[in-house]
């Protein structure tokens, strides 16, 4: 959290965004825990498909939700970050935006026995 409240200071990031972020966990097992480093930052996590979580996106401009997805094939882990705009539109629809995303792929060295970045992908708008 310190990075991201240095970012504020310098301008790159509005205090708001911060006090708005959401990390989606609807592709997680039941009682998931996320490591301590992100458990300290604060974050808020949603599960958009709970029905009764559509209240907290009437926002006029929505809430910046983070989407992380997971795929480990054989000795390699994919990871899939993206950034998303959410808010209600036309009373019970949620409106998804995409903003920016991010592919990461590791593979497991055993020689090394820890996970190596074998390529890496961004985009956004």
């Amino acid at each position: 959290m310190n990075n991201l409240k240095g970012l504020c200071n310098k301008g790159a990031l509005s205090e708001d965004y911060l006090k708005n972020i959401y990390i989606s966990v609807d592709n997680y097992p039941r009682n998931f825990s996320f490591c301590k480093k992100l458990q300290d930052m604060e974050l808020k996590y949603i599960s958009l498909t709970n029905i009764s979580n559509q209240k907290l996106f009437k926002k006029k401009k929505g809430y910046n939700v983070i989407f992380l997805e997971m795929k480990l094939t054989d000795n390699c882990l994919k990871i899939i970050y993206s950034d998303r705009n959410v808010s209600t539109h036309q009373k019970n629809n949620i409106k998804i935006g995409l903003s920016n995303w991010g592919n990461f792929v590791y593979k497991y060295s055993c020689e090394r026995q820890k996970w190596l970045l074998m390529g890496a992908e961004y985009g956004g708008v």
